[in-house]
């Protein structure tokens, strides 16, 4: 527009000037040229010439502001196309789990580039543990992970990630799971149902499989042990008087439950005199580990076997068994009560106490025939003998951890038998119970581990995650 009113211009402004020029055409010689051109000069009214230069300049300057007015006016109304502040050179690609997280980022918050969702339900950041152990938040699962996040204090990390508190035993089975301990009288009745309790772990000295070797240590307080007493308990283990034949009745009562047990017994060669700080002077001392402590410190040989058992003899002081001396080894006594008459270590005592270190408890009712408590005397009124019996009647009483059976003298006068580990009848014993020999019941079985607790084909004292059919050990 501006180009147009200005050309518009230029030809009045040409028009004005040259009119007078272009209406006659100069012809004649030069000086009659220029007479004629000054004619035409003075004719020419310069001051109204003057007015038109200056009206025309006012026209232009009047038009330019008129259509810069307008430029400014129509530029504001149309917008601007915004500039590209870079060159695209290459296609993006978005995956559609990208495009679903980004519709759902709140309005107000797309400079934000994490999922709406990365806490669990109770605040933990994913990747994160909880504060309440051992949990750990998994993209938005709370899932337990003690192996990262730790247990509480007197809990432990198990397999599976979770945090138990677990329940030590000292043998593989309680018969209070599966019997009514808290029966006044005996025998115990048996539950309906086992009252076992979960993340159970067996602490376990020794354990009553595979080979387990025995050295039994003479030793004497005050004379020495005649040699042909000693050499009674050495004979061979076919002999029901020796104390090898306890490793022959081991063998066939472990078969029976399906575990295969070869224990071998060794004696020293000679007879170690205690000295006086270890001499035993009453049946509370005996817990206190004197001959068992003697032996640690001076026969160098223990440690080379399982067990050791201190044989231990006193002319002048009471027969009796002790196995809670030490966690490996039993002592057993032997007494001379009268001069010339030895009461020697029984094999049936050998047994019992060694069945105390592969987990088996007392079963007996009574210690005494004689005991007074209302339990005994119940025990003898009604013949029983062992708070726990076995199903089978032909072994009642003549489980190891109570051989007790009711027996009766001919003159009517009852009292506890006591039968030997050897199925035949001892010669010296008048009762019948002497005839039928000792056994290990299920109940007792099960203590020592000879069974399967969580039904995985493995007997527990073989499985190595007792009670637990998935075997993920703690």
């Amino acid at each position: 527009m501006v180009l147009t009113l200005s050309t518009v211009a230029s030809t009045l402004l040409y028009s004005r000037f040259s009119a007078p020029f272009s209406t006659s055409p100069l012809r004649g010689s030069s000086q009659n040229r220029r007479e004629k051109i000054l004619n035409i000069v003075k004719k020419f009214n310069f001051y109204n010439g003057g007015q038109s230069l200056v009206g025309i300049i006012i026209v232009l300057v009047v038009v330019s502001l008129i259509t810069g007015g307008l430029y400014l006016y129509f530029s504001k109304q149309i917008p601007k196309v915004p500039e590209t502040s870079k060159e695209i050179t290459e296609t993006e690609t978005v995956s559609p789990k990208e495009e679903a997280e980004e519709k759902l980022i709140p309005s107000g918050k797309e400079e934000s580039r994490e999922p709406a969702f990365s806490k669990c339900t109770d605040g933990t950041p994913y990747g994160q543990c909880s504060s309440n152990k051992p949990k750990y938040c998994n993209n938005g699962d709370l899932v337990n992970k003690c192996s990262t996040c730790g247990c509480l204090s007197g809990q432990q990390c198990a397999i599976t990630g979770n945090c138990v508190i677990l329940v030590t035993i000292t043998r593989y089975y309680d018969v209070c799971w599966d019997y009514d301990c808290s029966a006044k009288y005996p025998p115990y009745p048996k539950l309906s149902e086992s009252q076992k309790p979960n993340n159970l772990r067996v602490f376990r000295y020794l354990k009553a499989t595979g080979i387990v070797d025995i050295l039994v240590i003479f030793l004497y307080a005050h004379d020495l042990l005649p040699e042909e007493k000693i050499n009674i308990l050495k004979r061979p283990e076919s002999d029901g008087s020796s104390l090898r034949y306890v490793a022959k009745w081991y063998k066939d009562e472990a078969e029976k439950y399906g575990v295969n047990l070869d224990i071998r017994i060794d004696f020293s060669e000679t007879q170690s005199k205690v000295p006086e700080e270890y001499i035993i002077r009453s049946y509370e001392e005996s817990f206190r580990n004197y001959p068992t402590e003697y032996v640690k410190r001076n026969f160098s040989r223990v440690k080379d076997y399982d067990i050791f058992v201190p044989l231990y003899y006193d002319s002048s002081f009471i027969s009796f068994a002790n196995h809670v001396s030490g966690e490996n080894s039993f002592e057993i006594f032997a007494t001379q009560p009268f001069p010339g008459s030895f009461t020697l270590p029984n094999p049936r005592t050998f047994a019992h106490e060694l069945s105390h270190l592969f987990g088996a408890s007392d079963k007996y009712t009574c210690l005494e025939v004689a005991a007074s408590s209302e339990s005994c005397v119940y025990a003898k009124e009604n013949g029983y003998g062992c708070w726990i019996e076995s199903e089978n009647p032909a072994e009642l009483g003549r489980d190891i951890m109570c051989h007790r059976v009711p027996d009766y003298y001919s003159s009517g006068e009852w009292v506890f038998g006591q039968p030997s580990l050897k199925k035949e009848a001892a010669p010296s014993n008048p009762f019948p119970s002497g005839s039928g020999g000792l056994v290990i019941i299920e109940a007792t079985a099960k203590e020592i581990g000879w069974y399967d607790a969580d039904d995985d084909g493995v007997l527990e004292i073989n499985d190595p995650c007792p009670f637990n059919r998935l075997n993920d050990c703690f």
